[in-house]
C-alpha cells in the first residue's frame, strides 16, 4: 500500500477525492491497474495509470489513443471505460472492477480448457472483436492476459495499441520500429509492421483458441525475432496429436484462423466464430459415446 500511495503522489487529492486507491491489480510495460474506490457511489473500481516513466513518450499519447478508443467501444464482451482523466499530467481511465481471472491465469490453472467451454470463449472474443472491426478498430493486441472471465464469460480489455483500419502509415503509434503485440500471438504480416485489418486479430484468436485446448501457443521460442519467424513459416502444428479429442474440422477451422497471409484467412471474426461452432455441434465428449455406444449395444 506505501509503494502505491508513493508511486501515485498523491492519488485522492490529484482526483479531488474522487478515488481513493486501495491496492494495486497489476501491472504491464505501458500502465499500472489500481484498485480503487469510487467515492461518489461507494464502489469498488479499476483504475488504469500510466506508468510514471512512460509519462512523457510517445507511449503517452499511445495511452490517451487508448482511452479515445475505449470510450467510444459499448459492446457486453468488451470492458466499458467509466471514467478518464488526468493524474499529475498523467492519464488515466476507469473500468469496473472484474472478479473474474484472466483468462492467462485460468490456463496456468487448467491447461488444456474443455472444448465447449473454450470454443464458447473464442465465440464471446469474436463477437466482440466483429463489433469493434464495424468501428474500425483493430484491437491488435489479442492475447490471454487481455481477455477476462467474468461470471463464465469473456470479457476483452487493452486496446492500448489499437488503431483505426484507414489510419495512415505515418500515424502509426510505434517506437523504434518495434512492431507492437505479443509475439506469441501476432500475426506474421503485424510481426514485419506491414499495413494490418481486422484479419489480423482473427490470426490472435487463433493462436489463443489453439492454446486453450492444446496448453500452449503454436509457435514458441527462446526470443521474439524466433518466435516471429516460426509465424512467418513453420506450418501449424497438429492439435490433435496433442489432444486426439479435438474434432478434425475445429483443427481445420483454427488452421484457416491461423494462415500466413491474411488472405488465406476468414474475412470476418463471426466467420471463425461460425466455423468453429459448426465444429463442436456434432461433437460429444467421449463418455457420452461411450455411454450411447453401450446402449445401442444393448439394445
Amino acid at each position: 500500500m506505501g509503494d502505491s500511495q508513493s508511486e501515485t503522489g498523491g492519488f485522492d487529492a490529484a482526483t479531488a477525492g474522487r478515488y481513493h486507491i486501495l491496492s494495486e491489480i497489476g501491472r504491464g510495460g505501458m500502465a499500472i491497474v489500481y484498485r480503487a474506490r469510487d467515492n461518489r457511489y461507494g464502489n469498488d473500481v479499476a483504475f488504469k495509470l500510466l506508468r510514471v516513466e512512460l509519462g512523457l513518450t510517445v507511449t503517452a499519447r499511445r495511452f490517451a489513443r487508448e482511452i479515445r478508443i475505449a470510450s467510444a467501444l459499448e459492446h457486453p464482451n468488451i470492458l466499458p471505460v467509466l471514467d478518464s482523466g488526468e493524474l499529475q499530467g498523467l492519464p488515466f481511465y476507469v473500468m469496473p472492477l472484474v472478479d473474474g481471472p484472466t483468462l492467462e491465469r485460468q490456463l496456468h490453472l487448467v491447461r488444456q480448457m474443455d472444448i465447449t467451454t473454450a470454443v464458447r470463449l473464442a465465440g464471446e472474443v469474436a463477437d466482440a472483436l466483429s463489433y469493434a472491426h464495424a468501428q474500425d478498430v483493430v484491437h491488435r493486441d489479442v492475447k490471454p492476459s487481455n481477455i477476462l472471465i467474468s461470471q463464465g464469460h469473456a470479457l476483452v480489455v487493452d486496446f492500448g495499441i489499437a488503431r483505426h483500419i484507414d489510419m495512415e502509415a505515418s500515424e502509426r503509434l510505434t517506437d523504434s520500429g518495434i512492431a507492437l503485440g505479443t509475439a506469441y500471438y501476432m500475426s506474421p504480416e503485424q510481426a514485419r509492421s506491414e499495413k494490418v485489418d481486422g484479419r489480423c486479430d482473427i490470426y490472435s484468436l487463433g493462436c489463443v483458441l489453439y492454446e486453450m485446448l492444446c496448453g500452449s501457443p503454436p509457435f514458441r521460442a527462446a526470443s521474439p525475432q524466433a518466435v516471429f519467424g516460426r509465424h512467418a513459416t513453420d506450418p501449424v502444428p497438429s492439435l490433435r496429436a496433442v489432444r486426439a479429442d479435438v474434432p478434425a474440422s475445429l483443427e481445420t477451422a483454427i488452421k484457416k484462423a491461423l494462415s500466413k497471409s491474411p488472405e488465406g484467412r476468414y474475412d470476418d471474426p463471426l466467420e471463425f466464430k461460425s466455423a468453429i461452432d459448426r465444429a463442436v455441434s456434432d461433437y460429444r465428449p467421449s463418455w457420452i459415446k461411450r455411454l450411447r455406444a453401450r446402449f445401442f449395444r444393448a439394445s
